[in-house]
């Protein structure tokens, strides 16, 4: 699909109108980032199941890493998110498994659950948590373990594109490796969680500071 409309934008560029060529590129945009994120996710469980992946834990500020996935986020997805509260939070983890992650746990949010997402960073107790939640329906009890396995997805029998049902398999893995976790919560709202290793814990209880919270509330308003 990224090809043909590629193909057909460069062969055909002076027929469409700019509105029309906009959407051709955030479709190609869009397509080309779910390929990539989904080569990502193979490459990563075949890496664990077969050789082992190891992770580079080092300090770093998961409220300003999670503001600058928001920031790359495509239009459509970003659209969707509607709260954001990020406080200042210092783990000791792997800063690009955290965002593949994170970006990860955004995308099974905005294909499978509501129209809203909400999106926080708190520190709890020795834990920094990613809270990741929608105002969807949620996943069944009796399939809260199965969407970790590898090709099951929490939509259930609902098709996505660009769906192969890696993302939270792949997300686990990760989060374990790094001494944290994925898990899912169904309380007053269906949501994912990661949590990560404090590495400073005097910093995780001070408000995020402003550059960061620009960030992200710039990431809402494309």
């Amino acid at each position: 699909v990224v090809v043909g409309l590629a193909a057909e934008l460069e062969d055909n560029v002076d027929t469409f109108s700019a509105e029309e060529r906009d959407e051709f590129l955030g479709m190609i945009r869009r397509q080309s980032t779910e390929v990539s994120n989904i080569i990502d996710d193979l490459l990563v469980s075949t890496r664990i199941s077969e050789t082992g992946l190891t992770v580079i834990n080092e300090p770093f500020r998961l409220d300003e890493l999670v503001a600058g996935v928001l920031r790359d986020l495509p239009l459509d997805i970003a659209a969707q998110v509607s709260t954001v509260q990020l406080t200042a939070t210092r783990v000791e983890a792997d800063p690009l498994r955290t965002r593949q992650i994170v970006r990860n746990l955004i995308t099974n949010a905005d294909r499978y659950g509501g129209d809203r997402i909400e999106i926080t960073v708190n520190p709890s107790e020795d834990r920094a948590v990613l809270a990741v939640a929608d105002n969807g329906p949620g996943v069944p009890k009796e399939r809260r373990e199965a969407i970790f396995e590898a090709y099951h997805t929490s939509g259930g029998d609902r098709a996505a594109t660009g769906a192969i049902g890696l993302g939270l398999t792949v997300s686990r893995q990760l989060a374990r490796l790094m001494g944290g976790d994925v898990t899912y919560v169904h309380t007053d709202a269906p949501r994912f969680e990661l949590e990560l290793q404090l590495s400073d814990p005097e910093l995780a209880s001070q408000t995020v500071d402003s550059d960061a919270q620009q960030e992200a509330d710039g990431s809402l308003s494309k």
